[in-house]
């Protein structure tokens, strides 16, 4: 069986975290290092969702439908409220230090968050260029 592709859109820097919304019938991905979060839909084709976005990366829905954002920019596990407009944050830190730059996450069935915490984000372009925090014991020994 064949099946068609069809470039949806073009012009985009690093795209990543690419979620699709299942009642709605949209794709929510992150234009990395152009700081941009984008969405595309039949009707009105690729938009603007946020810029600036935080250097978002992964995307995932969580059980009540909200979107779930890692930001390199940030370090954090935000949230985006149900009405699109604010932000509130799930994760920062780690006993006690500040999260290196949470990448990728999914939402289990029993609505626990998982999500990874790479150093990508404390890179210039990718992020915002800083020294690793979290792991950097283990990095020395």
């Amino acid at each position: 069986t064949s099946v068609a592709l069809e470039q949806l859109g073009t012009g985009f820097q690093f795209t990543e975290g690419p979620v699709w919304h299942p009642v709605a019938q949209h794709l929510t991905f992150s234009d990395m290092p152009g700081d941009i979060m984008r969405r595309w839909d039949a009707k009105s084709g690729v938009t603007t969702l946020r810029h600036p976005c935080a250097k978002s990366n992964g995307l995932a829905y969580d059980r009540d439908g909200r979107l779930l954002i890692c930001e390199h920019a940030t370090s954090r596990l935000a949230r985006l409220s149900a009405d699109g407009k604010t932000t509130e944050t799930l994760a920062s830190h780690w006993q006690g230090k500040e999260l290196n730059s949470p990448n990728d996450v999914v939402c289990a069935r029993d609505g626990t968050i998982y999500f990874s915490d790479p150093t990508y984000g404390r890179m210039d372009v990718f992020g915002v260029k800083r020294d690793t925090v979290v792991g950097k014991e283990t990095a020395k020994a």
